[in-house]
């Protein structure tokens, strides 16, 4: 018997950052945070690896108090984080 974990349950929402002027991206972002406060979703925001862009992003989470893990469920991938908005 397959073992579930939490990802089995959840919804995951992938939010791709590539091709947004700085400018537009904490409000876009911030848009999608809203949209998705207190549902069983995880996001999965690619940044790339632009550190300017690394920075807009965590800055905000951090604004929103919400835990995020750099590099996806197993940190090899440093050009996302995943978010888990479950409330």
């Amino acid at each position: 018997m397959m073992r579930k974990n939490k990802f089995d349950r959840l919804n995951i929402v992938t939010i791709d950052l590539h091709g947004l002027y700085y400018k537009d991206v904490k409000r876009f972002l911030t848009r999608k945070i809203e949209i998705y406060w207190g549902s069983k979703v995880i996001l999965k925001i690619i940044t790339g690896n632009n550190i300017k862009m690394k920075n807009i992003v965590t800055n905000l989470l951090d604004e929103y108090l919400l835990d995020y893990k750099i590099g996806g469920n197993i940190g090899i991938n440093k050009g996302m984080m995943t978010v888990e908005m479950e409330g």
